[in-house]
């Protein structure tokens, strides 16, 4: 029995290390990867359909707040969390502003991960709830 080939649509944004996107690729930039094993282009043709569109993303970034770290690692954690906000985070001005939504949960010894800040795009509030993250917020003293 033949069966009908498979046709598998991707949609993807391809940018620079400076996060401008990268226009003209084709289908020779890309190589296509089945269990771990390069295709060859003739088992499975590719065609690249240009059709610009915003592409939304959202992101969970998730914080260990065990009393362990609110014991000796928060204001690090800390720094490290708004770091990564202000690497990822468009700013007002750019023009993939609005595309990328985070949201900041945390966990410690209890069952249940908690929300801190719900998706959102704005910098200065996803910021503004990891500066207020003090050792109260968990009573966990793992």
């Amino acid at each position: 029995m033949v069966e009908a080939p498979a046709n598998v649509s991707i949609i993807f944004k391809v940018n620079d290390a400076v996060n401008y996107p990268l226009p003209g690729l084709v289908e020779s930039n890309f190589e296509i990867y089945e269990d771990g094993k390069l295709i060859s282009e003739f088992e499975a043709a590719r065609k690249i359909q240009d059709k610009p569109e915003k592409f939304k993303f959202n992101l969970l970034l998730l914080l260990d707040l065990s009393g362990s770290v609110l014991d000796s690692s928060l204001n690090t954690l800390k720094q490290a969390s708004i770091s990564f906000i202000n690497s990822v985070m468009p700013n007002e001005t750019s023009s993939d502003y609005q595309e990328i939504l985070m949201s900041v949960k945390w966990f410690d010894g209890e069952k249940n991960i908690h929300d801190l800040v719900d998706y959102t795009f704005l910098k200065s509030t996803l910021t503004s709830s990891i500066n207020q993250i003090d050792n109260n917020i968990s009573s966990d003293n793992s």
